[in-house]
């Protein structure tokens, strides 16, 4: 009966064993390391403040602290709200990745827009690639270039590559050639582009963070929920909140002539309001 026993255990061992093995060497035969296996094509955001250090030095260590907690949980409502994955954050800077590069760039806008609102200069970058697995992170060569792209861009620009670019074509996204770039570290050169704000009018930002004039040539309703961009016909995600003190001064120091064009950039209404 014993022998009985250890031969079966050797055919299920065999059985188990068989397809392991053969994918091994089939992996051997095509020059192909299991590792290889360990990749995804998504598209990588990164986001960075402009001037955080005067603005630290400015409103202290603890308002800094408050206003960088607001600024990280309105991020972490905009990745959530798009299907972003928050992938690592460092200081007052995101990683983030996206299975879709349209609502990266959209995320990236409405990020952007709020901490606008908030009285903060915001840059954020973008690239498409395959990227490298590790645990619960994500590396490679299209990580380092999502962050080079980043670096160049401008306080309150998304900038992205030429891969970002085509890889949307026929989305409505409409961009602007900011020329080929060397980007430290990759090797080539890379054409980047900046994207252009759905709404012309939106386009001129609000006074940059430090500064005490309060008069803007966008012009804007009071109502800053209009501006709380929710990806379309998702009513579940809009964020309702009402607006903070701060956006409600930034908006009331604006004309309110342009109602019709902050509408049309209106997502559906929410549930609880409608």
């Amino acid at each position: 009966m014993k022998e009985v026993f250890v031969r079966a255990a050797a055919v299920v061992g065999r059985v188990v064993a068989g397809p392991i093995a053969t994918s091994a060497v089939s992996a051997r035969l095509v020059g192909v390391r299991p590792t290889d296996y360990d990749r995804v094509l998504a598209t990588v955001l990164f986001t960075d403040l402009v001037g955080a250090t005067e603005r630290a030095v400015a409103l202290g260590d603890r308002g800094w602290r408050e206003l960088l907690d607001r600024h990280h949980a309105m991020v972490r409502r905009e990745l959530a709200a798009f299907r972003g994955r928050e992938i690592d954050t460092a200081g007052d800077g995101f990683f983030a990745s996206f299975d879709g590069p349209a609502r990266a760039i959209r995320a990236a806008q409405a990020i952007t827009a709020k901490a606008r609102l908030m009285g903060l200069d915001l840059r954020a970058g973008l690239h498409a690639g395959e990227c490298e697995i590790i645990g619960s992170k994500l590396a490679g060569i299209a990580v380092h270039i999502g962050a080079r792209v980043a670096a160049l861009a401008g306080a309150g620009e998304v900038l992205v590559s030429n891969t970002v670019k085509d890889l949307v074509a026929g989305s409505g996204l409409m961009f602007e050639d900011r020329g080929a770039h060397t980007l430290k570290g990759v090797p080539g050169e890379w054409r980047l582009y900046a994207i252009k704000p759905a709404i012309p009018e939106l386009s001129v930002s609000l006074p940059p963070s430090g500064r005490t004039k309060r008069s803007c040539s966008v012009t804007c309703s009071t109502d800053v929920k209009l501006l709380r961009a929710a990806p379309p016909n998702n009513p579940s995600l809009l964020d309702c909140r009402q607006p903070s003190s701060t956006e409600a001064r930034l908006a009331g120091n604006c004309s309110k002539t342009t109602l019709p064009a902050l509408l049309a950039f209106r997502s559906p209404p929410c549930r609880h309001h409608s």
